[in-house]
């Protein structure tokens, strides 16, 4: 698994995949338009 330095690094990172699963979700058009944009 990935080394982290730290619990910030490793919630910055989660933080930053989640943001990019988000994306490519909206993008295909599988999240409901009532959800507040990020």
């Amino acid at each position: 698994g990935l080394l982290l330095r730290s619990d910030a690094e490793a919630s910055a990172l989660r933080s930053a995949m989640a943001g990019l699963l988000r994306e490519g979700a909206r993008r295909q058009g599988r999240l409901p338009r009532r959800r507040r944009a990020a």
